[in-house]
């Protein structure tokens, strides 16, 4: 099957008459385009998935670790030309750079802990530091496109795929509220922070995005022990069933309530598998689909 192409799409605007053109939203090309290197992207990260990820694989060799980077580096998205520029473009530009970064990060993070068939011994040391100043940097560079979505006033054309795309380097940012160095230490503290911020934003409209911040918001408790902005890491997870409907829904913010319908879903396991660095274990599988949130909380608090 052939690659799609800008003119599979194109063609059929030809035979549009010439009223319906005005439908057609301005930059339509472009974001044609974002189309076509979003495919191009998703195969490469399903490689990656099929190579790195599997449970019963093999360890992968160094030929095909330096393959997939040599693709990757060589994978560039252009930035529009003010001609093309319009809000909803400018957002496909910017969403395009954080499927790039999450993509960079599924891609690095398998080798923070382990190493490709075929490296030399000594080499490892120094291969394995610059496989994870390369995550940390996509990481980092993730949270730089998302302060420009937020500084554009961009976060209201976020789409389902959004909050998924912000947990990769969210991860990051975790792992290095670990770090014995206290500034590291603090500034991932501060850039984990700032995507709970725009988290909060979007669970105002993406279901998903209130399981992740319930998630993040608990595991950071488990690192750094203290009092914490409620309005962005939310309120602590009541881990008792019995008392999970005990408040009163007057009194419950909004914030509240998402953290409320996942007590079921934030357990022990999971944040040891999210905060341990060597794990293999594949944490989101264990999370419940984000509607049945909504059901455990209305069964909370009307007894159902």
């Amino acid at each position: 099957m052939p690659f799609p192409n800008l003119h599979d799409v194109t063609v059929d605007l030809e035979t549009l008459h010439g009223d319906l053109h005005a439908y057609v939203p301005h930059g339509f090309v472009v974001m044609v385009e974002h189309w076509v290197l979003l495919i191009a992207l998703s195969k490469i990260l399903g490689e990656i998935l099929f190579l790195f990820y599997q449970q019963l694989g093999k360890q992968p060799t160094l030929t095909q670790f330096e393959d997939l980077e040599a693709q990757l580096n060589a994978f560039m998205i252009t930035e529009p030309q003010a001609t093309d520029q319009s809000a909803v473009v400018t957002f496909s530009y910017y969403h395009l750079q954080l499927h790039l970064r999450a993509t960079l990060i599924t891609f690095y993070r398998p080798f923070v802990s382990s190493t490709p068939r075929g490296l030399s011994a000594a080499a490892e040391i120094a291969w394995s530091t610059r496989v994870r100043s390369c995550m940390e940097s996509a990481a980092t560079q993730a949270n730089a496109v998302l302060d420009c979505i937020a500084r554009e006033g961009l976060v209201k054309f976020a789409t389902p795929m959004t909050p998924p795309l912000l947990v990769p380097a969210m991860h990051v940012h975790l792992l290095g509220c670990k770090s014995e160095n206290h500034l590291t230490r603090r500034l991932a503290f501060n850039k984990l922070e700032m995507c709970m911020i725009v988290m909060r934003e979007l669970q105002k409209t993406h279901t998903s995005a209130s399981i992740f911040c319930g998630v993040f918001g608990e595991a950071i408790r488990q690192l750094l022990p203290g009092p914490f902005d409620e309005s962005v890491w939310g309120v602590a997870q009541i881990r008792r069933p019995s008392t999970a409907g005990t408040t009163s829904q007057d009194s419950a913010q909004t914030v509240n309530l998402f953290d409320s319908a996942l007590q079921p879903i934030v357990t022990d396991d999971v944040l040891e598998s999210l905060l341990n660095e060597t794990s293999s274990y594949n944490y989101w599988e264990s999370f419940n689909m984000p509607d049945q949130a909504f059901v455990t909380f209305d069964r909370q608090q009307f007894n159902v």
